[in-house]
């Protein structure tokens, strides 16, 4: 974390009475704890594990899994803990602690009933543990076939109940590996650079039951991979020339050629219906939508809306049963709410609801078979909610949740049983929770928090069995986790904390399936 970061942080940390680390305990057998949020680093996170099929051996049953830091010591002690979503028992399952540099844990992810993880103690690279929520069963993972395949592990993703990820050696670049937590079942995919320079594997993500990836060559293009988790079942689906400009520059009689891209690599990687869309640059195209079926020849640009180096440079891609919907910046306009079925001729926008340059709709989240979506129709006006499905007629303004707000922000969203969760922050108001049915009556306050500068006070909002478990910093100075019916009455601390005023950052919650 940058030095001025840290200084403006450790004012807020207060002292923590440590207590004995063994044994089964509550939050409240400390005399300090907090949860850990987010920050540019850690990222400290929430995973729920939902119990896996009959057919499989493990049982976990209903469990929030997530981080607790010592407030006065937070960079070097980190604790996973487990609280059961339905009781709200809450017990300590491993403390991670390093007297000479950070204790991290981070990438919190589930897979086939195991609970997996990323940790970074003192100096060395990011290790991949697993567990399986007790303190002897929560232990390091490391592969029989190399000694130093454990550097940087990360980019954690469960696809069908396999764990992948990558780790990044000096020898091979950064890989794509698999693991079922145990020494001989974690193993390379396969090594794609085959003897030759290292590459950067990049954007895991599922797409049905197989992961797509992509690599960053050496050679300023990128691949985008395929794998089922077997070297043979791990192929190359097709190359993206990226496009590039070389600049010559000459001192004395040295010349420098200096390589720079004109786009952007692909990004936003999703799943719609079994078919991978992502946005990405390529010679001879401006950054635009692409679709891939597997195939080399079923992966191209799905329709290139701005000719040119640009391009319209699609960016929050979002699949509302089987129809994409994405923001775009056309020629003339700002960013603006499009829409896709795969094709070129059904690739258009929705509504240019603002027409001006402030347009750019943002937080798209798919609930009930439509899009909601913020957006702030002024630079003079806060963000509004708004709601569509997919037509222009039914592209509708829900409800300003700060009216007559000139700062106001919706952060985060989530759909829970058919209803939006979000989060309203207005400099004035602070961070508030809301839920929303669609229209202007059923978008109500569920609870408003502390009236501080924090725009993220309230995080990580979380669907577990039809309640909403969140995180949010209170006016007492705490940050503690909460859970939510959709009532102000149903709105309370699941475990409640001390009272020493402390300062955490937040990161989102990470919702895993086993």
């Amino acid at each position: 974390m940058f030095p001025k970061c840290r200084r403006l942080l450790a004012k807020y940390f207060g002292s923590l009475a440590h207590g004995q680390r063994s044994g089964r305990r509550s939050l409240t057998d400390r005399g300090r704890v907090e949860l850990s949020m987010q920050s540019l680093e850690p990222r400290q996170q929430m995973t729920l594990l939902l119990p896996p099929p009959p057919t499989e051996s493990l049982k976990v049953g209903n469990t929030l899994y997530f981080t607790v830091s010592d407030s006065s010591n937070w960079e070097r002690h980190t604790e996973l803990w487990k609280t059961n979503a339905l009781t709200g028992r809450t017990v300590l399952v491993k403390a991670f602690s390093h007297d000479l540099g950070r204790s991290l844990v981070n990438d919190l992810t589930s897979a086939n009933g195991k609970l997996y993880f990323t940790t970074q103690t003192g100096s060395s690279s990011k290790e991949l543990w697993v567990s399986d929520g007790t303190a002897k069963g929560t232990v390091v993972v490391t592969a029989a076939s190399q000694q130093d395949w454990n550097s940087n592990a990360d980019n954690l993703t469960n696809v069908r109940g396999k764990l992948f990820f990558t780790v990044n050696t000096s020898a091979n670049g950064s890989q794509v590996w698999t693991s079922d937590g145990t020494a001989k079942g974690t193993v390379m995919v396969r090594d794609i650079t085959e003897g030759g320079e290292a590459h950067y594997a990049e954007n895991l993500t599922r797409v049905g039951g197989i992961l797509y990836y992509t690599v960053y060559t050496t050679d300023h293009s990128t691949e985008l991979w395929k794998s089922n988790g077997t070297h043979n079942g791990t192929v190359l689906v097709h190359t993206i020339v990226n496009p590039i400009q070389q600049i010559v520059v000459t001192t004395g009689d040295f010349p420098i050629t200096s390589v720079s891209h004109l786009g952007e690599r692909p990004h936003s990687l999703t799943d719609v219906n079994g078919t991978l869309y992502f946005s990405a640059s390529a010679s001879g195209y401006g950054e635009e939508l692409w679709k891939s079926d597997g195939t080399t020849a079923g992966t191209y640009v799905v329709r290139d809306i701005v000719d040119g180096n640009w391009g319209s440079a699609p960016h929050n891609l979002t699949n509302v049963n089987g129809l994409l919907y994405f923001t775009a910046q056309a020629s003339g306009s700002g960013r603006t709410l499009w829409r896709s079925d795969g094709s070129a001729s059904g690739t258009t926008m929705v509504k240019d609801i603002v027409g001006n340059p402030f347009s750019n709709p943002t937080l798209l989240t798919s609930v009930g078979g439509k899009l909601f979506f913020s957006l702030a129709t002024s630079p003079t006006q806060g963000a509004q909610l708004w709601m569509t499905d997919s037509t222009t007629r039914g592209t509708v303004f829900v409800k300003d949740c700060s009216p007559g707000a000139t700062a106001s922000y919706l952060n985060k969203a989530t759909n829970v049983n058919g209803s939006l969760f979000f989060t309203v922050f207005t400099p004035d108001a602070g961070t508030a929770l809301w839920k929303s049915n669609g229209t202007a009556r059923g978008t109500a306050l569920v609870k408003a928090f502390a009236q501080l500068p924090i725009r993220r006070s309230i995080a990580s909002i979380t669907n577990v069995n039809g309640k909403v478990f969140f995180t949010a910093y209170t006016s007492s100075s705490r940050t503690e986790l909460w859970k939510s019916d959709g009532t102000p009455r149903g709105t309370s601390i699941l475990n409640r904390g001390s009272t020493k005023p402390s300062y955490v950052p937040h990161t989102p919650l990470t919702q895993a399936f086993g």
